[in-house]
């Protein structure tokens, strides 16, 4: 592999009022590219690529030639709802332009996923719980297919009036897109059959009241799901038994040493599916739990200081060699080499960088 390595940083540009009431300026301008020297160790740059609004997560298709954006607002084009763009990648320089961009339906879009097949982009629109849905290509995005609206709440009498749907979760080899919504306390199923999408109440996954669940990511060596859980500050182990189409729950563990004011943000896998990582809003720290090779079940093996304040996101890179930490409200990005045997994390640089929500990497063999 090469020296360097890069990473798309999405931010946002724009003011924003949170779940929690805050209204949020950001300093963004768009998305970034920011350079990892792997040699050294050192954040070199974060470079501007393309303007855009509130990009607040992003999204690669497997050949590197698209990159995928929400764009996290409340008005677009004067109506009631956020976007979503695609982008041309220039695989020479990572330079980025843009193909088209669509409404979502929904008001501040949050997360983005394509399907396994690649042929369909699903959309959660956090503050207004919905699910959109587009046929995709490889010129980016080519129509708007479906939209779900979520209903209901649960416990939290501030984050759970009404329902937030905040990720979308396709598993290869499973037909179900799966959607963690904080407002509900569901893991909603929709039937998947590589092109269209129909709810599957049946299949619908009902969380621990008040947990708020955010994202997840699935290890298929294990034939489990982990879902981390914003509001309660812990992370839910969950199996999926096939013969009667159904989660269930192993084990559930804190993030948190000590009871603090804290929501959860993030959560990935090592390459080697040995460990898992998790982030911390409030106790601003990132936790590493060992993953049971037999059970699949979490210990705990590390917390440590964020490198900032505000880990909204993070991302592992390809070779499970580094953690870079998007710092939301302290501005910087910062990174940490992983020892693979422990599993533990060591800061090595930080970065400045405007209002950092999301990092995906860059494909491998370009520039």
């Amino acid at each position: 592999m090469g020296q360097y390595s890069y990473f798309y940083v999405g931010t946002y540009t724009k003011p924003i009022l949170f779940g929690t009431g805050e209204i949020f300026e950001g300093k963004g301008e768009g998305i970034y590219l920011l350079k990892l020297n792997k040699e050294n160790a050192a954040l070199e740059s974060c470079e501007l690529k393309i303007k855009t609004d509130n990009p607040s997560y992003l999204c690669l298709n497997k050949s590197g030639t698209i990159l995928y954006a929400v764009n996290e607002l409340k008005e677009y084009q004067g109506k009631q709802e956020g976007a979503v763009t695609a982008f041309y990648i220039d695989r020479k320089t990572g330079d980025l332009t843009k193909i088209n961009e669509f409404g979502t339906g929904g008001q501040d879009p949050c997360h983005l996923a394509l399907s396994p097949n690649e042929e369909v982009l699903a959309v959660a629109n956090f503050m207004t719980g919905s699910v959109s849905t587009y046929e995709v290509c490889d010129k980016g995005l080519k129509s708007k297919k479906g939209f779900s609206q979520h209903k209901g709440g649960s416990i939290h009498s501030i984050r759970q009036k009404g329902p937030h749907a905040h990720s979308c979760i396709f598993i290869k080899g499973i037909p179900y897109l799966f959607v963690p919504d904080l407002g509900t306390d569901c893991l909603i199923a929709y039937y998947f059959d590589g092109e269209e999408l129909a709810e599957a109440v049946n299949v619908t996954y009902k969380c621990m009241a008040g947990s708020g669940p955010r994202y997840g990511e699935y290890l298929t060596s294990q034939n489990k799901l982990y879902i981390i859980n914003e509001l309660a500050s812990s992370i839910s182990v969950l199996e999926w038994i096939k013969a009667d189409e159904k989660w269930e729950c192993l084990q559930t563990i804190s993030t948190i040493q000590k009871q603090c004011e804290n929501i959860c943000a993030d959560l990935h896998i090592l390459p080697n599916g040995k460990f898992l990582y998790a982030s911390n809003r409030g106790a601003d720290s990132l936790v590493v739990y060992s993953i049971n090779e037999f059970t699949g079940k979490l210990s705990k093996v590390q917390e440590i200081s964020c490198g900032g304040k505000t880990p909204r996101n993070f991302v592992i890179d390809y070779e499970g060699e580094f953690l870079l930490a998007g710092n939301q409200d302290s501005d910087q990005i910062a990174a940490f080499k992983i020892d693979n045997e422990s599993g533990m994390l060591y800061e090595v640089d930080r970065i400045n960088a405007k209002t950092p929500v999301c990092l995906v990497q860059f494909p491998k063999d370009i520039i």
